[in-house]
């Protein structure tokens, strides 16, 4: 899931808790305009996997979901 953290009158964190609550086992990638450690840590802690700052490159897009893609099982040929 990719969470855009601009949110207005809702913070990520609020966010996650009812998202986790519903579904446990979902990936999460948050992204947002302002990014500071102290966010990082606190959306990693809430189960976020990664944190980006917008905007946010195809490129680097497209490495982060083939890093985390499940293998398909398929030989490269």
């Amino acid at each position: 899931m990719f969470l855009d953290v601009a949110s207005q009158g809702v913070t990520c964190l609020d966010l996650l808790a009812v998202i986790r609550s519903q579904v446990r086992e979902l990936t999460i990638i948050a992204m947002g305009t302002m990014m500071t450690e102290e966010l990082r840590c606190d959306w990693r802690s809430h189960g976020v996997v990664e944190c980006l700052t917008k905007p946010v490159t195809p490129q680097i897009l497209s490495a982060l979901l083939g890093a985390l893609a499940p293998p398909s099982g398929f030989a490269d040929s």
